[in-house]
C-alpha cells in the first residue's frame, strides 16, 4: 500500500507499508482464532477517573504497529511484493514464507493479544 502526505517542506513525500491479501485465507487452515480489541467508552471514563484521584500518569501506545510484533503459529507464504521479486536460480519466482504477522492478516490481532 503506497501513501502520499506531504513532508515539513510542502512536497511529496511516499510511504509505503506491506499489506498480505489476508482476503484469500482459508478459516481453519490458514487461520483459526481472530480477535478484534474493543474498548468500551464506560471502561476508558472508569480508568481516566480512577487514574486522576489517584494522580496518576496515562499513558498510550500505538496499535497500529503492534499487530507486526505478533508471531504466526500456521505456515503462511505469500508472492514477493512487485519491484522486490528474487528469482531461484533456475530463474523461477519464489515466495516469502512469514514469521510474523502483516497488516490484514485475519489472525494479526489474535498473534498481537496473545503477545500481550
Amino acid at each position: 500500500m503506497l501513501e502520499f502526505k506531504e513532508d515539513l517542506k510542502g512536497g511529496p513525500a511516499y510511504k509505503a507499508r506491506l499489506v498480505a491479501q489476508g482476503f484469500s485465507q482459508i478459516p481453519g487452515i490458514d487461520f483459526g482464532c481472530t480477535f478484534a480489541p474493543v474498548a468500551k467508552s464506560a471502561s476508558i471514563w472508569v480508568i481516566s477517573a480512577h487514574a486522576t484521584a489517584n494522580d496518576w500518569e496515562l499513558d498510550c501506545f500505538n496499535a497500529k504497529r503492534a499487530f507486526l510484533w505478533g508471531k504466526l503459529q500456521e505456515d503462511i507464504y505469500m508472492h514477493q511484493p512487485p519491484g522486490f521479486e528474487c528469482l531461484s536460480p533456475d530463474r523461477s519466482h519464489l515466495v516469502a514464507h512469514l514469521l510474523s504477522s502483516l497488516y490484514r492478516l485475519k489472525q494479526a490481532a489474535y498473534n498481537w493479544y496473545e503477545l500481550l
